[in-house]
C-alpha cells in the first residue's frame, strides 16, 4: 500500500517512515520548508533517498501533495505532527483516505502538543490517535487508539520516544485492516475539554505562589527537552529548570515563602519551597552560563534563603 507520509518531526515519524521503507510502502516524505534543514540530515541518518523527500510551503502544499498521490498513485495519506491543514480537496485523492495521527487522546485533548499538555497536567495516561481527517481539525472519525501509561518522571523527550516506536507498531497492524474492505471509524463524542492550544510563555513559567511540588514536576517534566525547561528568575536573569525530583524533608519549616531556597550543599543540591508547604530537589538548571547541577551551584555561592521567583 503505497503511502505519502506528511511529518514535522524526528522522533514522532521516523519510526513508521522506516517501516514504510523496509516494507516497500513508502512513496514519500514531504516536510514543511521551515523545518527543511533539519528534518532532511535526520531522515538521510535512516537512509531514507533524497528523491523521496519533498520540501513545500504552505502555499505549495495542495499542488505538491495532489501531484504525488498522482504520479505515485499513493493509496494512503498519512499525517505524522504537520503543522498545516490540508484542503479539502486533497482529502479524498488517495483510495485509502486521509489519516492523521494525534499523539494524544481524542477528543479530550484535541489542538496543539497534546504531549505536553498531558504531562504538564499530570494524566496517568497518554496514547496516539488515529482519525480520519476532516475539515475540522482533530475530530474526523478515530479509525484506532491506544493508551500508552505516562510513567512516573517521564519527561516530553522521553515519552515522544515511546510514542514514535509505539506509532510504527500500531500502523503495522493499521495498514494490514487497511488491506481490507473499509473498516467503519467510530464518530467522536463531543468533549466538554477544551482545545488545546500550544503552550505560551505563561504556560512556560513556575508560579511558585500556586503550584505545589507534583504541579512543579509536572511541569518541569512537560518542558523538557521541548522548550527548554520550566522558566523561572533568580537574581534577576533567567533560569530554567530541566530537572527537578520529589523530597520529603523531616521537620520542614512553618510558612516559608514559596521559591525560597531552604538547603543547599554538594551531595542534594538544591531544596526548594513550593506551594502548600511542599518541596522539591531541584538537580539540573540552565543558565546564560551552561547546564549547571544543583550541586555544583552550591559551590559557587547559591546559599539557602535566596528565592526563585
Amino acid at each position: 500500500m503505497t503511502t505519502i507520509i506528511l511529518c514535522n518531526s524526528d522522533t514522532l515519524a521516523i519510526p513508521t517512515i522506516m517501516h514504510l521503507q523496509q516494507t516497500g510502502q513508502l512513496g514519500a516524505v514531504v516536510i514543511p520548508d521551515k523545518s527543511a534543514a533539519f528534518l532532511q540530515n535526520a531522515l538521510a541518518q535512516v537512509m531514507i533517498a533524497p528523491d523521496k523527500i519533498y520540501v513545500t510551503s504552505k502555499k505549495q502544499l495542495a499542488d505538491t501533495v495532489s501531484t504525488l498521490i498522482t504520479n505515485l498513485q499513493a493509496e494512503l495519506l498519512l499525517t505524522l505532527t504537520f503543522p498545516w491543514k490540508l484542503p479539502d480537496s486533497i482529502l479524498t485523492l488517495p483510495s485509502k483516505g486521509c489519516l492523521n495521527a494525534h499523539f494524544g487522546l481524542l477528543p479530550q485533548y484535541a489542538g496543539a502538543d497534546p504531549v505536553f499538555w498531558q504531562l504538564r497536567n499530570g494524566e496517568k495516561q497518554g496514547g496516539i490517535t488515529i482519525h480520519v481527517m476532516t475539515s475540522d481539525i482533530d475530530a474526523g472519525p478515530v479509525v484506532c487508539i491506544q493508551e500508552i501509561p505516562l510513567m512516573p518522571l517521564e519527561t516530553y523527550g522521553i515519552h515522544c520516544e515511546r510514542l514514535g516506536h509505539a506509532m510504527a507498531t500500531l500502523f503495522n497492524k493499521l495498514s494490514q485492516s487497511l488491506q481490507h474492505p473499509k473498516q467503519p471509524a467510530t464518530p467522536q463524542t463531543p468533549s466538554p475539554a477544551l482545545y488545546f492550544s500550544k503552550p505560551g510563555i505563561t504556560d512556560l513559567t513556575i508560579q511558585w505562589e500556586q503550584q505545589t511540588a507534583d504541579e512543579m514536576i509536572q511541569l518541569v517534566n512537560a518542558t523538557n527537552p521541548r522548550y527548554g525547561g520550566a522558566i523561572t528568575r533568580f537574581r534577576d536573569i533567567q533560569v530554567s529548570l530541566l530537572e527537578v525530583l520529589p523530597i520529603n524533608i523531616n521537620n520542614p519549616p512553618d510558612r516559608v515563602v514559596p521559591g525560597t531556597i531552604v538547603h543547599i550543599d554538594s551531595t542534594h543540591g538544591i531544596i526548594a519551597a513550593c506551594a502548600n508547604n511542599t518541596f522539591i530537589r531541584i538537580t539540573i538548571l540552565q543558565l546564560r552560563e551552561g547546564y549547571l547541577s544543583g550541586s555544583k551551584l552550591s559551590q559557587m555561592g547559591w546559599q539557602a534563603g535566596e528565592i526563585f521567583y
